[in-house]
């Protein structure tokens, strides 16, 4: 893995060998990096946002079990054209709806503190889009439209990046060091491909940090909110 960063170039300690109970979810994120990538885009992944404070707070939640904290940061953070970073998280294994209460909470005090426009949400399958959804309509210290919380299919992920690199081969460049910003490297990438995107409920996640959203599922997450920039990623 040291090997790997040191080919891409990512100034980061690699991780520790993973757990089997963990490889699913490194594969997802490794099908969101591959999206993202045949875009192409740029992007940080967990690794990366160690160095960001921004991009790690504490999360606390209370269940039959009693009271519990800890920390918790984005699989990927991506950002838009215009700066504005968008937080994804792979969700293949079920939490708790607590727990998932707890780290929305998370992402709405990013998103009204001016670090993030939303979150993107990939699952599994419909059965964990509407746990999340649930999630974001049961919270009691915050609004559902507060989250800008878009719902994606893993399996849509993944044809998405198949079809696409069949498609144009010579779309994966690499992308130079951005500048650095306040909130982390800032980058102007490459103009996005057209690309189409539906919604279930006919509204997107567009608008500004302070403003709401209503959740959607989306056949084409992260271009709702416009071209992405992002920086190279690594899992958690």
């Amino acid at each position: 893995m040291d090997a790997v960063l040191a080919v891409a170039g990512v100034p980061v300690r690699a991780p520790g060998e993973p757990a089997p109970t963990w490889w699913a979810h490194h594969c997802g994120v490794a099908w969101m990096a591959a999206w993202l990538t045949v875009r192409p885009r740029e992007f940080k992944g967990s690794r990366e946002l160690l160095a960001f404070d921004t991009w790690s707070d504490t999360i606390s939640w209370w269940d039959h079990r009693g009271h519990h904290e800890s920390r918790h940061r984005p699989d990927l953070v991506g950002f838009r054209l215009d700066g504005r970073p968008i937080a994804v998280e792979v969700e293949l294994a079920p939490k708790s709806i607590e727990r998932l209460r707890a780290i929305l909470y998370r992402h709405v005090v990013w998103r009204h503190a001016g670090n993030s426009n939303g979150v993107h949400y990939i699952c599994g399958d419909e059965d964990g889009l509407k746990r999340i959804e649930k999630a974001a309509k049961t919270g009691r210290t915050f609004r559902y439209d507060d989250v800008g919380l878009t719902l994606v299919l893993l399996d849509t992920i993944k044809q998405q990046a198949l079809e696409m690199r069949e498609a144009d081969p010579c779309a994966v460049v690499s992308a130079a060091p951005p500048p650095e910003t306040a909130r982390g490297r800032r980058i102007t990438a490459p103009t996005a491909q057209p690309s189409r995107s539906i919604s279930c409920r006919g509204d997107r996640t567009s608008t500004p940090a302070r403003s709401g959203s209503t959740a959607s599922k989306s056949s084409s997450p992260l271009t709702s909110t416009s071209a992405l920039a992002i920086t190279v990623s690594a899992t958690r």
